[in-house]
């Protein structure tokens, strides 16, 4: 049984017919001759004149090798030895005037900042309709109830509700522009 030529054969064997061809079209069909194509010398205008080999040059000889020079094997050349150094004045010195330094800064004495005080009871939640709440507080000997405005162990002032706690400010003068935040606790023996 005969065998089929893959794709690649096929592909090959039709580059191989077209080169030859090209070939057979480009040499003409008398076939190739190479002496025809040497017996005709090209036009020396357009090539210009043929290099001239200096035969004086071959008779000088051999020139001399100078061991200061370049070496070609070498992978480094040391730098040239420095020339002779022409000795020059150093510069006259400059004189330089110190001038006194700034003063230190004088600064105003601070003021010791006292810290508010923090509250010493804790908010356990509250009561009451939503527009009069009353917070409850634990304050350790007992409950303290308060609303709004109103002042909480003679230090504090509740502020207002959070949906986590309260808000409370300071009484006293010092401290008026301060908050402070009491987040709900669970109340004591609750389980």
């Amino acid at each position: 049984m005969k065998r089929k030529l893959t794709l690649r054969e096929k592909i090959l064997s039709g580059l191989l017919v077209a080169s030859a061809l090209l070939v057979y079209r480009y040499w003409g069909s008398e076939g190739i001759n190479f002496g025809a194509r040497l017996d005709t010398a090209p036009d020396e205008r357009a090539l210009g004149a043929p290099p001239r080999v200096r035969m004086d040059l071959l008779e000088q000889g051999a020139t001399g090798f100078d061991p200061r020079g370049r070496n070609l094997f070498d992978y480094y050349t040391p730098p040239p030895p420095p020339r002779a150094m022409v000795y020059a004045p150093p510069p006259p010195p400059v004189h330089v005037v110190a001038t006194p330094p700034p003063p230190p800064p004088t600064y105003a004495p601070r003021e010791t900042v006292v810290p508010p005080p923090l509250p010493a009871f804790q908010y356990l939640g509250y009561i009451g309709p939503k527009d009069a709440k009353i917070a409850i507080f634990d304050a350790g000997k007992g409950t303290i109830l308060k609303r709004t405005g109103e002042v909480v162990q003679e230090e504090f002032r509740l502020l207002e509700f959070r949906h986590d706690g309260v808000t409370l400010g300071y009484t006293n003068a010092k401290w008026k522009s301060q908050t402070t935040e009491l987040k709900q606790q669970a109340a004591r023996g609750a389980s």
